[in-house]
């Protein structure tokens, strides 16, 4: 890992109830070898309770299926799994592309986490200055809670048949596929946080989307701009 974790900080209600008022989110992947296809990174959001022990990746929730965006995944289910997430330290995603790893500093703003990726070419050698070496640049944009998708990425799987709520947004169907959009070849930057725009530098220049508003669990809340003028 060559760059800092970013966190979140809630208040919490209570002294007594002081889980979950910090989150770290991290990612995992070796800058000096973006070759290297023998591993499996992944994204982290690890929660801080207040614990004084060490605490493991078996301490936090796996969600890189994405079961609570199942199409038919039942209300006891998504209700089982949300219980999970509340009661351990965190989340994570296994990247599941060959040699796929974060490779830049995440970003987070109004309650959705941002991680940019890279996948080395499928023909890949240990020389970096071969064109097959270009690889593969995405961007994650992920509940903060949950890991839970939040943008439309996918519209293919929009006419899908869905019983679960978590799954549906308006007319729009949202799923595990939905999680990650491609930026394009090379590795990307992280992604910065200007207004209600994310910018990511990726091969060819400066990629702009939106920010999502809110999460897949909340309404959120509104981005508002700030101007001023200096005499």
């Amino acid at each position: 890992m060559f760059y800092k974790p970013i966190a979140t900080l809630e208040t919490a209600k209570t002294v007594a109830s002081r889980g979950n008022d910090a989150t770290i989110f991290i990612g995992s992947g070796d800058r000096e070898h973006p070759l290297n296809t023998a591993v499996t990174d992944r994204i982290y959001a690890v929660r801080d309770k207040g614990q004084t022990t060490t605490k493991y990746e078996s301490d936090l929730t796996d969600v890189t299926t994405n079961a609570l965006q199942s199409a038919t995944a039942t209300t006891s289910a998504v209700t089982t799994l949300l219980n999970s997430l509340s009661s351990s330290y965190g989340w994570y995603i296994q990247l599941e592309n060959d040699g796929e790893k974060v490779l830049a500093q995440p970003a987070l703003t109004n309650k959705v986490a941002y991680f940019t990726t890279f996948a080395p070419g499928a023909s890949a050698s240990t020389d970096p200055c071969k064109p097959s070496n270009m690889g593969t640049s995405r961007l994650y944009v992920l509940d903060y809670k949950t890991g839970e998708a939040v943008m439309n990425y996918d519209t293919t799987n929009d006419s899908t048949t869905v019983t679960n709520k978590r799954a549906k947004s308006g007319s729009t169907v949202l799923q595990k596929s939905d999680r990650n959009t491609v930026l394009g070849t090379g590795i990307a930057s992280g992604a910065i946080i200007i207004g209600n725009k994310v910018l990511v530098g990726a091969e060819g220049g400066v990629i702009a989307t939106d920010t999502k508003t809110g999460s897949a669990g909340s309404s959120g809340g509104r981005i508002i701009n700030l101007y001023w003028g200096q005499k």
